[in-house]
């Protein structure tokens, strides 16, 4: 009697880890949107800082190439309004165990939590305060 119940016990133990496992939402893909804050900020292609006074600027691409689980991993890009890619970084983020509330950190500076809205909407608070400050808010749908 008491190995049925120990082995009940296992069976529920690893079929709650594997429902578990399998809870966070699939994020691979193109995520397209725009940012809009307040701060400096330096562009990769030269010394001009630029200053954000709360109007969208920026077309933000973040595209997320892997994701294991709670970890995901990709490649942020950011066009000026010509289409000009001026930006391009790595990053690495996961989701906390609600699956809907994530945090990115960006490979050369820069740190995000994000909140993904619906399946195909997410919203991002970019912060950073490594030589100028800035606060800018990504709103991105999937492509």
């Amino acid at each position: 009697m008491k190995r049925i119940l120990l082995l009940s016990f296992v069976v529920c133990f690893l079929l709650t880890s594997v429902l578990l496992a399998f809870d966070y939402p699939n994020i691979i893909g193109e995520w397209i949107g725009s940012s809009y804050g307040h701060g400096n900020v330096i562009m990769d292609d030269s010394d001009e800082v630029v200053y954000y006074d709360g109007r969208g600027l920026d077309n933000v691409h973040f595209h997320i190439l892997e994701q294991e689980g709670r970890i995901f991993w990709g490649v942020k890009m950011v066009f000026n309004v010509n289409g000009d890619l001026v930006r391009e970084e790595g990053f690495s983020g996961l989701f906390k165990k609600d699956s809907n509330h994530f945090h990115i950190l960006e490979h050369h500076d820069g740190l995000c939590n994000g909140e993904l809205i619906s399946d195909n909407e997410m919203e991002i608070i970019y912060t950073e305060n490594v030589t100028y400050p800035l606060m800018l808010i990504y709103e991105l749908k999937r492509k």
